[in-house]
């Protein structure tokens, strides 16, 4: 399978900023959902992700001190996600970048960095295909699993392919716009 460790930095830091803001806002998880990218939707993230970082950085920065100074709040959600007025700056960022909210941001970066991620391994859908298939034929001719245990196994494994294949038309999109991609995804 993929090394999704290649995927870099910014991948990482998309996830856990969706998630720690849904946290925060009592939302339920955003979930891994992609979308169907366009070049617009590229170029709205890749604009709006450096604004994000810089946002993410001024309100960690004021982030309260605990009363024992060992420095952590006890919660763990970051300050900018708990902080109304980032979230308010947060919104108010992603609308000027086109994004109807964090959402819809997430959905795009979630399908960005996961199409970056196959293009940067050099690996395509068909090879993700084959390993599963590999790995199915293996799991069906283990003599010491049970046949419900070796069911469970492959639908877990049929399902969790397709979660982490890129949407059709993102891997080629992204390759088509590579150059421009590649210093966002790339930043630390």
């Amino acid at each position: 399978m993929i090394k999704f460790a290649r995927m870099g930095f910014v991948t990482v830091a998309i996830l856990m900023l969706a998630t720690w803001t849904a946290y925060a806002q009592n939302m339920p998880q955003m979930g891994f959902q992609q979308v169907a990218l366009s070049q617009t939707m590229v170029r709205q993230f890749l604009s709006s992700y450096p604004q994000l970082q810089s946002l993410r950085k001024k309100y960690e920065s004021q982030a309260p001190s605990s009363a024992d100074g060992s420095g952590k709040s006890g919660n763990p959600a970051p300050s900018y996600a708990t902080s109304a007025a980032a979230r308010a700056e947060m919104q108010a960022m992603l609308s000027s970048s086109g994004f109807s909210d964090l959402s819809e941001w997430t959905k795009v970066a979630t399908s960005l960095s996961l199409a970056y991620g196959f293009v940067k391994s050099g690996k395509n859908i068909e090879d993700l295909s084959t390993q599963t298939n590999r790995a199915i034929e293996n799991i069906q001719k283990n003599p010491k699993m049970p046949d419900a245990q070796k069911q469970q196994v492959i639908a877990m494994m049929r399902q969790q392919m397709g979660r982490f294949s890129p949407l059709p038309g993102n891997v080629e999109l992204v390759q088509s716009m590579i150059d421009e991609i590649k210093p966002v995804m790339e930043s630390k």
